[in-house]
């Protein structure tokens, strides 16, 4: 008979977790320790219970004398209370706890417990001590499948065949090796719900067991997270399933674990795959010595790979996807991430937007550190005793638009680059800059045109004190290895492509437009609106030689006036998001009782879990792709008509397939407390009150498209606030769309798509006394009725239609409309 007593005194930690209050913890340490004592008798163990409270709100100080007194009374047992300020969340709390005492096996237990003995630790102690290769051991009870579908907990039966199976942590008994040999729990997975099924498939992954037991006990089921709102559950619950399918996807789509991770970063452009490298290496750094042989990167430049990331990482350049997974069809892949689908015209930091797309921790300067010592290797020995500054004005990517300057804000910028600084050295692919645009007393200039491969580059940007450029590869290099860099932009956003923003001085046009790239829910235009690309020629002298003057100084940039730019795009782009393609049209306008929608969901949501994934991939996701190119395509033509309208002061203009753009002009109906003047294409709103009204339409529409244009300007600043109803509805705060304005021109874009008789639009131009200038334009397959504006008789002045980024110059106002509300 087999003896599974160990020869010496082993270790058990107990980790809980308290966060809704100290009753559950009481309940379970009340009569744990005399259940638990002969169990530590019988298998020689000593224990340590720690406690971590995850609400430093909560008193805990009955508890503590708790503590003091079972210390006093057990030798085989230990009793910790832990209070670090702060709630880690489920997955770093219990890491934490196991941290503060390593030990031979771990006991996982919710606060919110019971059980009539402790027999099944026993149990379960043994068979670890019978079996080297089971990590993790669960009840039987509870959920212990994953279905593939919603990543969330069920139980196995003969209709349901889940092959993907994990222990639940409610009550999850460990083997402590094989918890620090994968890693622990994933410290990504956000306060509670999926940190179990990631610890569990890391540890079959690795090739360790996963068992379960019947433990006897009451559950009083997530009192802590339930105790949280609604909406913060909902908000975790998408984001840890969101983390599941990046880390697993493949494995939830074949229901088979595989050995490798595969991250994609096949790429076009050099800069999009460095940034990514900078991520993966986090990644490495923070991974299990066993994880990180499993990590396998794809990319279309081997040797950048090689000289971010450790030997370690297999390397990989396929073009197509389909050959990598075949690749490693043996052994099997968990999930491929990529970055080709990745859209950099989202008003987000191109940082964040990579290292989300590849599901990574973001590089932190200890990681960046480790990087700029390898990247400054191989540098060319002319300039090893040289302090200079680079520069590096050249772009070859073709149809990115307003992202290269003019050859003639090059050669400004050269001559500015030759004023501040005594050694500059030029590096680029081709010649692209003029030397004698160097020209200048007493300066070096060493020319490395055309003359380095790609890892001698690299060391030169890297090694060098300073750095003038545009937004490109050398541009994200000096950045990762932290040299201060004044940098051209054109129609980007800095904000978006610094990645610390204490050292990057930008080189912008002072244009009202500036950032369009980021405007769109789609990719960038591959065009400038304004047909003249003014962000890259219209930069004044002055403006470039302050940048790199107080890039010299280092005398900190001021980033309000782009922070404030970016928020406005987010907010726009979030407003777009929410209304689009409109839910409440599509379930609240339904006349079926709220009720009938919840039974059909939860029906159709059980149905769909009977199928196989691959199953249900193959009948729906072809409908979502045919329906996203349907969208993408009217949104395309819509742009083109929007794109081919004339500013003009007719009052409609029909195309030939009869959209049509209406001014603000020709559409104005009412105006309430506010003076209405009209200059050329703006209307101008004075208005002494905090609630001035225009009122315009009504547009009959013949289709479903309707929509505006509007740019404005506030002095002071103020909200503008769009309304929009049916000829049978009321004006209502449930349709509306806000929009900042200050005194810069701010454009922002509204659509409805329901289809309806007469629609009217109010547009109530500030929230304060002050004077608006409004230039709006309705389209879609709308007409408006000929008619007199309501209140004084209407009457233009002449203009001539001005560019879309013609500003609004202060002139006499014509009194036009003077009313008031009763």
């Amino acid at each position: 008979m087999q003896n599974n007593k160990p020869s010496s005194v082993e270790t058990l930690t107990i980790s809980l977790l308290m966060f809704s209050g100290t009753e559950g913890v009481t309940r379970i340490i009340s009569d744990l320790p005399a259940k638990l004592n002969h169990v530590l008798t019988a298998l020689s163990l000593q224990a340590s219970i720690i406690v971590r409270k995850n609400n430093p709100a909560l008193d805990s100080q009955k508890l503590e004398e708790n503590f003091a007194t079972l210390n006093a009374v057990y030798d085989q047992m230990s009793f910790q209370l832990v209070d670090d300020k702060r709630n880690f969340g489920f997955g770093p709390g219990h890491n934490l706890n196991y941290t503060l005492s390593p030990s031979k096996y771990l006991l996982i237990l919710n606060d919110d417990l019971d059980f009539p003995d402790m027999e099944w630790l026993k149990t379960a102690i043994v068979r670890m001590r019978s079996n080297e290769k089971i990590a993790l051991i669960g009840d039987i009870n509870n959920p212990s499948a994953i279905n593939p579908i919603f990543t969330n907990g069920v139980f196995p039966d003969a209709s349901h065949a889940y092959s993907l199976r994990y222990a639940e942590a409610s009550i999850l008994v460990v083997r402590s090796s094989a918890f620090e040999a994968i890693g622990m729990f994933d410290e990504s997975i956000a306060w509670a719900m999926g940190e179990d099924s990631d610890l569990s498939f890391k540890a079959q992954q690795q090739g360790y067991l996963v068992d379960w037991i019947p433990i006897p006990h009451r559950h009083f089921r997530s009192t802590s997270f339930n105790s949280l709102p609604s909406y913060q559950k909902s908000t975790l619950l998408e984001h840890n399933r969101s983390r599941l399918f990046a880390k697993w996807g493949d494995a939830l789509q074949s229901g088979r674990l595989g050995k490798y991770v595969v991250f994609d970063i096949f790429s076009e452009g050099l800069g999009d795959m460095f940034c990514s490298l900078l991520h993966l290496r986090q990644l490495f750094e923070e991974s299990a010595q066993a994880a990180q042989q499993n990590i396998v990167v794809n990319c279309s430049n081997l040797t950048l790979a090689k000289l971010l990331l450790p030997d370690a990482i297999h390397v990989i350049s396929e073009r197509d996807l389909s050959i990598v997974r075949g690749r490693f069809g043996r052994d099997g892949i968990n999930a491929v991430r990529s970055i080709r689908q990745v859209n950099y015209a989202l008003p987000f930091n191109m940082h964040d937007l990579l290292a989300g797309a590849l599901s990574l921790p973001a590089a932190q300067p200890s990681t960046l550190a480790k990087i700029s010592s390898g990247l400054k290797a191989n540098l060319p020995q002319e300039l090893a005793h040289l302090k200079y500054c680079v520069l590096h004005l050249e772009f070859e990517r073709p149809g990115h638009h307003g992202r290269s300057p003019s050859d003639l804000i090059k050669k400004q910028i050269s001559k500015r680059v030759s004023e501040n600084f005594d050694t500059i050295v030029v590096i680029g692919k081709s010649r692209s800059i003029d030397i004698s645009y160097l020209d200048a007393p007493n300066v070096l200039v060493v020319d490395l045109q055309g003359k380095q491969d790609l890892s001698e580059m690299i060391s030169t940007v890297a090694n060098a004190q300073t750095f003038v450029g545009i937004d490109s590869f050398p541009f994200h290099i000096a950045q990762a290895v932290g040299i201060p860099c004044a940098a051209f932009f054109g129609s980007v956003n800095p904000l978006l492509r610094a990645l610390d923003p204490d050292l990057v001085w930008p080189i912008t046009a002072d244009i009202e437009c500036l950032g369009c790239y980021h405007d769109q829910i789609e990719c960038g235009a591959p065009f400038c609106m304004r047909m003249n690309e003014q962000c890259t020629t219209d930069i004044s002298p002055m403006t470039i030689a302050m940048s790199i003057v107080d890039l010299r100084n280092r005398k900190r940039y001021d980033w309000t006036k782009f922070r404030r730019l970016l928020s406005g795009k987010q907010r726009n782009l979030l407003h777009y998001i929410k209304f689009h393609p409109s839910p409440q049209a599509r379930l609240f306008g339904s006349s079926i009782p709220a009720r009938d929608i919840s039974e059909m969901i939860y029906e159709l949501t059980s149905k769909i879990s009977g199928l196989t994934l691959e199953h249900t991939i193959g009948s729906y996701l072809p409908q979502l792709q045919d329906e996203n190119r349907r969208i993408r395509a009217e949104l395309l033509e819509a742009n083109s008509r929007l794109m081919s309208y004339e500013l003009s002061p007719a009052a409609t203009k029909v195309d030939t397939d009869g959209m049509c753009s209406v001014s603000a002009q020709a559409a104005l109906l009412s105006a309430e407390d506010c003076v209405v003047s009209e200059e050329g294409e703006w209307l101008i709103c004075k208005s002494k009150t905090n609630d001035p009204r225009l009122v315009f339409g009504p547009f009959t529409l013949f289709g479903r498209r309707c929509g505006a244009v509007i740019e404005s300007r506030s002095y002071p600043a103020s909200k503008l606030v769009l309304y929009w109803r049916r000829g049978d509805q009321e004006f209502e705060e449930s349709r509306t769309m806000v929009v900042d304005h200050t005194d810069q021109v701010a454009s922002s874009t509204w659509w409805y798509g329901e289809s309806a008789s007469e629609v009217y639009v109010r547009i109530d131009p500030s929230d304060c006394p002050a004077t608006v200038a409004l230039r709006v334009k309705f389209v879609g397959d709308i007409r408006v009725p000929e008619r007199r504006v309501e209140g004084e008789g209407m009457r233009r002045k002449s203009a001539s239609a001005s560019m879309l980024g013609t500003m609004f110059r202060r002139t006499r106002i014509t009194k036009l409309i003077e009313s008031r509300r009763p």
